[in-house]
């Protein structure tokens, strides 16, 4: 699988807290609550054991926009790197 994310990081890619700050605009709460969970349960594809290989392009604007706290990017840059470090999942930088 590859995508292109030129404005946000991929849902597959999201900490909870990202996925919070990202969906929490213009959403019910009822409807922002189903789409969180459904979000983070996809990720489980992930870490199957076939899990299939990723290629995920992220545009330099993506790293750098600040979505949520400080703390929301920093927990979502280190699930970045920690993502890239597995063998099935590539993370590339665009200019």
């Amino acid at each position: 699988m590859k995508a292109f994310a030129p404005l946000l990081i991929p849902g597959l890619l999201q900490t909870p807290e990202y996925a919070r700050t990202v969906l929490e605009v213009g959403q019910r709460a009822e409807k922002f609550e189903e789409l969180l969970t459904v979000r983070m349960e996809r990720q489980a594809l992930l870490t199957r054991a076939d899990a299939p290989w990723l290629l995920f392009v992220l545009s330099d604007h993506v790293l750098r926009r600040q979505v949520g706290s400080s703390e929301v990017m920093r927990g979502q840059l280190e699930r970045l790197l920690s993502l890239a470090s597995e063998p099935h999942i590539s993370c590339v930088r665009s200019r």
